[in-house]
């Protein structure tokens, strides 16, 4: 007959309490991050968060939801290590506002871990950007004045964001961080373009600036060259003259003047296609000597060239018989 003592009973009962207990242990110190600092077109089809700290092979559960409404984002999946990404969430369907992350964590037992959160702002109104320029295309103004407008003001904004192709962005000016000026110096002639990529300034709420259409403005600051002019052959009181390599489109204007004196004859006009004859000329105000022709040439924003020369001699006076001298002797009955 056993005598008393102990109940071994209560002992094991106690035990097994204790094992399971700690089996259940609740999961905890785990903290959660957005990925992005704010949710926008770009990214709301795969938005992306990060879970530090959690047991590894627990489970986790997540629900993000809106302030201004709309279907809550669920998930759930195991915790693979530490920190643990989860990413490609779609949370296109949700409004704009605020967004808020709620996750816990359960143990492998099954034990629930504290609700965590954090928060996220969604914006997919669109930052939109535009650049023109007040300089006519071409122009031969340096530097060229571009404006960069905003819809809404903006922050993070300056020159290094700005993409330019042959030319020197300088002097970025604004008054209310919406509209925004610019020079552009030309590196060299042709065309000047300036470009804004995208995401290069922030409004205040988080949204990121598109990205801006390319705008561009030709440089031309070379004057013509290369052409040349003549007489041609006329008259003795009225000449011709040809203009050769000329630029189309070009105004070109001319003088010609004598050496004896009178009168210079001058004019102007546009070179058409091919070699520009100039004809029908009045020289009978210019006395007679060495005419000399006398062109420049200039293109449509003014850019000058350097003068082309031709000459030819003029002499208009009527001959003049200075001694008649009788025929030698002989026989002129045959004349």
């Amino acid at each position: 007959m056993a005598g008393p003592g102990r109940d071994h009973r209560l002992d094991f009962v106690n035990r097994e309490n204790r094992i399971h207990t700690e089996k259940r242990a609740v999961p905890k110190g785990y903290a959660v991050q957005f990925l992005a600092s704010n949710v926008n077109t770009a990214n709301q089809s795969s938005l992306g968060f990060i879970l530090t700290g959690p047991p590894l092979s627990s489970r986790y559960r997540y629900e993000i939801t809106n302030s201004a409404g709309g279907v809550p984002v669920t998930g759930v999946g195991r915790v693979e290590s530490d920190p643990q990404p989860i990413t490609g969430i779609d949370v296109s369907g949700l409004p704009d506002g605020m967004l808020t992350l709620a996750i816990r964590v359960i143990s492998r037992e099954g034990a629930a871990g504290p609700r965590v959160t954090t928060q996220i702002v969604k914006s997919t109104e669109v930052l939109s950007v535009s650049v023109t320029s007040a300089a006519p295309s071409p122009t031969n103004a340096s530097p060229i004045p571009f404006t960069i407008s905003f819809s809404q003001p903006v922050s993070g904004f300056d020159l290094t964001d700005i993409a330019v192709t042959n030319g020197t962005a300088a002097n970025l000016q604004t008054s209310d961080n919406a509209t925004w000026t610019v020079d552009v110096t030309p590196e060299g002639q042709g065309a000047v373009e300036l470009q804004l990529p995208a995401g290069v300034a922030t409004a205040s709420s988080g949204v990121a600036s598109a990205a801006s259409t390319a705008t561009r403005v030709v440089y031309d600051s070379a004057a013509p060259s290369g052409y040349s002019v003549a007489f041609l052959a006329g008259p003795l009181t009225s000449a011709d003259f040809e203009i050769r390599g000329a630029e189309q489109g070009s105004f070109y204007s001319f003088t010609i003047s004598s050496s004896g004196g009178g009168v210079p004859v001058t004019g102007s006009g546009t070179i058409g296609a091919g070699a520009q004859q100039v004809s029908g000329l009045d020289l009978s105000g210019l006395a007679d000597g060495t005419l000399t022709l006398t062109v420049t040439l200039a293109d449509p924003l003014g850019n000058a060239g350097s003068p082309a020369t031709g000459a030819m001699a003029k002499d208009a006076s009527a001959p003049v018989i200075i001694a008649i001298m009788p025929p030698s002797a002989g026989d002129y009955d045959d004349l």
